[in-house]
């Protein structure tokens, strides 16, 4: 086996243990044009296997290729990835591919879709939400997060003074007790609500 194609023999089988059951790591020798070494193989091949490869066109190839999809024997789909193997001059000897079965995650995918389906979700109906300030007040929020790029779990000092004035800006303090709920959602007190509310010069009209 060829030197370079066996020092990545450790690299390969790493890969397949981290990703077990989930991956499978075959490594290819392009000038006997066979399969080197394979983990976890769920593929049906083996060791020594052909591994229909062309030498020809290897200096034509990127180092790395992918991620593109592959059809396993059962049907299961696959997410695949390839690494070029290349000797001290240059020269590609191996193959390293990585066979991700995304089959499983794919079933996840569409019980979570049947949930979710925007299709068979309706409007809020408005007798319900008419007068629910709570939930302008968690779009508001959430809406500014995305606009800024930000999330409730990293938003700065600064982002939160900010984003207090900018509720107060749209309405969202005309609910009672909406500044205690707003200092909830941010996980302030309520007197650092009222003290950012008068450091942006927007503390009027506020309903305790």
């Amino acid at each position: 086996m060829n030197s370079v194609i066996e020092r990545q023999l450790p690299v390969a089988e790493a890969i397949a243990r981290l990703l077990h059951p989930h991956a499978e790591v075959v490594v290819h020798d392009i000038a006997r044009n066979c399969v080197a070494a394979i983990y976890n193989g769920f593929s049906q091949r083996q060791v020594g296997d052909v591994s229909h490869l062309t030498e020809a066109d290897m200096p034509q190839l990127d180092d790395c290729l992918g991620p593109y999809p592959k059809t396993n024997w059962d049907g299961r789909a696959l997410k695949s990835v390839s690494s070029v193997l290349r000797d001290d001059q240059g020269n590609a000897v191996g193959l390293l591919c990585i066979n991700f079965d995304v089959s499983q995650l794919r079933l996840m995918q569409q019980v979570i879709d049947s949930f979710i389906q925007p299709k068979e979700m309706i409007e809020q109906p408005e007798a319900l939400f008419s007068d629910d300030w709570h939930e302008r007040i968690n779009h508001y929020v959430h809406q500014y997060l995305l606009d800024h790029q930000l999330t409730l779990d990293s938003i700065s000092r600064r982002d939160k003074k900010n984003l207090v004035g900018h509720l107060q800006d749209v309405g969202a303090f005309s609910g009672k007790n909406a500044a205690t709920y707003i200092a909830r959602v941010l996980q302030i007190s309520r007197a650092t609500v009222y003290k950012y509310l008068q450091e942006t010069g927007t503390n009027n009209e506020i309903t305790n």
